[in-house]
């Protein structure tokens, strides 16, 4: 699963081809991920969209460099806006998913008045104290779309 921030998107690919414009048409991956923070994977997105080349340079002694430069092509189909990317499920929204499916098939709840997904819920958030307060917040996490996929998946 890649990451969110790693993701590219228009806005970041603007930011990356303003650098490159500003640094001469041409800077090295390692030094736009050092000095401005554009992740190697964007990098990536960006070459296989046709808005950048990568070329790799070999020098006569040290490591190649990957070079990344401004692509001539103009028909380069544009990445979607962030706010149009799908945010991935989080690490304790996936951990409730896991382990309220696992209890439900395997060996249910422990405590008799509640169901198994509260016991899941307070493993995944440990700072839930009260049974009841877990009960309410885990009806409502079984309706969120990443969990509700995430569930099924399971």
């Amino acid at each position: 699963m890649q990451s969110y921030a790693a993701t590219l998107c228009r806005e970041r690919l603007e930011r990356l081809l303003k650098v490159l414009d500003r640094q001469g048409v041409e800077e090295t991956v390692r030094q736009l991920f050092r000095r401005f923070a554009i992740f190697p994977s964007e990098i990536d997105e960006a070459a296989q969209l046709g808005w950048v080349r990568i070329v790799i340079r070999k020098p006569r002694t040290g490591r190649p460099a990957r070079v990344v430069q401004l692509s001539k092509t103009s028909a380069a189909k544009l990445p979607p806006w962030r706010w149009q990317m799908g945010k991935p499920i989080s690490i304790r929204h996936w951990k409730f998913a896991m382990l309220s499916v696992y209890a439900s098939v395997h060996r249910g709840g422990k405590v008799l008045p509640f169901p198994c997904h509260v016991e899941a819920y307070q493993t995944a958030f440990p700072e839930a104290k009260s049974r009841n307060g877990a009960h309410a917040s885990c009806s409502r996490l079984m309706n969120h779309p990443n969990v509700f996929a995430a569930r099924q998946w399971f």
